[in-house]
């Protein structure tokens, strides 16, 4: 039997020929899968030790085959039955590390052996979630940032295929004041920031792929810190100004600190203080740095000018790093009371009263004199109301009656509202929110009374004085010229403080009337006369007393 022997056979089919030309020549086997044409598909989620396919080889000779697979590689990720050509798993597969392996399988039929490299493809499965990149995330964003101003851009990525690699972003929960492109990662403002009310935001960024059967997410962090930008005017603290000073206090007494602070809290600026109106004669001195308000001059609540206390008003401004002032201001009202001191006598409107009346000057009669008596010191008509915490403003009634808001947080009131308590009389004694101060009027509390012999011939009216009165003399008893015809008396008006009396002089004549009869010096008058007496002799004086001048 002839042999043919073809150029391009291998070794082995040589041997093969050759040892078939003793006898029948073997004819090798061969594999029948298509995938050896094309590529085997595998998904990468194939569980290790599941089956992924299965050689198949035929052999025209129908000798028993054995199957293979060579390689380091292929041999580390898959095994390969003997017998029946199952290709199983030996390691797990991951598209995003390895996408594809080129493997070498074999069968032999014992007597010779072909071999042939198929292309296994790793089939994609959605198994990552997105990866955000460099973080952590943080931007710093002035206040004043324009709604619309794109921010900031966040990356994500994810390395699979198809819908499962394309990712899209949201906030988590979402922001009112920041919004997120889905596409592209871009954050921009929605809505005006104000440092004053939020100084930073935490937000939470969401990268979700778009795989339709189980989408895999991610969180990132994105800080975003809000810059202060000086867009804010200031502000008094511990309001309303209110406050009471006595009058005579030394130059130089504070009357009260005023504090004023900037809104803008990143670098709040120092604030100035001046005061805009109301300080009648330079009589206050504010401190342009520390705010506080003292006295400047010599204060006499008697003083028209000052009497009704003082109505300020005092602005702040927020000064420049050159401590110069800038635009940012604010205004307020300072209430200031003066209190008066007991520190001046009454005074009589004269030093000297003079009057002439008649002796028959009828009791109870008022001597036509104008007298008039004033304690400057201060008398408290009204009331002044207080809260518990400060003076409270509240309605007010003048001496007319006529009703309106009060200017400022003290007032005097005729009734104080609910939550005020009454204080009465603000003089002498120091201010306090829970009772009285003084009785009414104590300043100006005097008595009133005349000295000199015969004083009690006369009354006079009132004789407790608060303030200022009109002071009354009337006849107390019958008056008679000829026991007494001429009154001087020492007027006096006498408070308990000492060296506080007021003093005048009066003058009282008495105006003589024809009020008494003749009476002869003796009832009887005997005469003896010689008969030849000459005409024109004295012969008896007659005396007749008083004898009424005039008459």
């Amino acid at each position: 039997m002839r042999c043919h022997v073809a150029t391009s056979c291998h070794v082995v089919w040589l041997f093969v020929l050759i040892s078939g030309c003793w006898g029948q020549v073997n004819r090798l086997p061969f594999f029948i899968n298509h995938f050896f044409d094309t590529y085997l598909l595998i998904s990468e989620d194939t569980p290790v030790g599941s089956s992924v396919t299965q050689l198949l080889a035929r052999d025209m000779d129908n000798d028993p085959l054995v199957f293979g697979v060579s390689g380091e590689e292929a041999s580390r990720f898959f095994a390969v039955e003997p017998d029946t050509g199952v290709v199983w798993l030996r390691q797990p597969l991951d598209r995003e590390t390895k996408s594809e392996f080129t493997v070498e399988f074999s069968v032999s039929d014992h007597q010779g052996v072909i071999t042939r490299k198929v292309n296994i493809q790793v089939g994609d499965v959605n198994d990552n979630a997105p990866t955000f990149h460099n973080q952590p995330y943080s931007v710093r964003i002035p206040e004043n940032t324009p709604v619309g101003t794109p921010i900031f851009i966040v990356n994500a990525t994810d390395p699979d295929l198809g819908a499962g690699g394309s990712v899209l972003y949201s906030f988590q929960p979402p922001s009112p004041f920041f919004a997120i492109d889905s596409a592209r990662g871009i954050v921009t403002v929605i809505q005006e920031l104000d440092y004053e009310v939020t100084q930073a935001y935490q937000l939470t960024v969401n990268a979700t792929d778009q795989d339709k059967t189980r989408p895999l997410s991610t969180l990132a962090n994105l800080a975003i810190i809000i810059t202060d930008v000086q867009d804010m005017d200031p502000i008094f603290i511990n309001l309303p100004y209110s406050t009471n000073i006595y009058e005579h206090s030394p130059p130089g007494t504070t009357v009260r600190v005023i504090t004023a602070i900037d809104q803008d809290k990143g670098r709040p600026r120092g604030i100035g203080y001046t005061i805009v109106s109301g300080n009648t004669n330079s009589i206050f001195a504010l401190d342009y740095i520390s705010g506080a308000l003292t006295l400047n001059g010599l204060l006499d609540r008697e003083n028209p000018l000052y009497s009704h206390g003082f109505i300020l008003t005092v602005k702040g401004t927020e000064l420049n790093d050159d401590r110069t002032p800038s635009d940012a201001t604010v205004t307020t009202t300072f209430n200031i009371l003066v209190i008066d001191i007991n520190d001046n006598a009454p005074e009589f409107n004269s030093s000297e009263y003079s009057v002439a009346i008649t002796e028959l000057a009828q009791v109870g009669f008022a001597l036509p004199l104008f007298i008039q008596v004033v304690d400057k010191d201060e008398v408290s008509p009204w009331n002044i109301c207080f809260s518990q915490l400060d003076m409270v403003p509240c309605k007010d009634s003048g001496p007319q009656g006529q009703a309106g808001p009060c200017r400022g947080p003290l007032a005097r009131t005729s009734a104080c509202p609910p939550g005020c308590q009454r204080l009465r009389n603000v003089g002498s004694s120091s201010l306090s929110a829970t009772g009285d101060a003084n009785k009414d009027g104590l300043n100006s509390m005097f008595e009133v009374y005349l000295v000199g012999n015969n004083s009690h011939h006369f009354i006079i009216s009132p004789t407790s004085v608060q303030g200022k009165a009109d002071i009354r003399i009337r006849v107390a008893i019958p008056l008679d010229y000829e026991t007494v015809n001429r009154y001087d008396f020492d007027l006096f008006a006498n408070e308990s403080v000492p060296d506080h009396v007021g003093y005048a002089k009066v003058k009282i004549t008495l105006i003589n009337e024809n009020d008494n009869r003749p009476i002869f010096s003796q009832p009887l008058y005997n005469v003896s006369l010689y008969e030849n007496v000459t005409v024109g002799t004295s012969v008896l004086t007659v005396l007749v007393s008083p004898t009424p001048a005039g008459h």
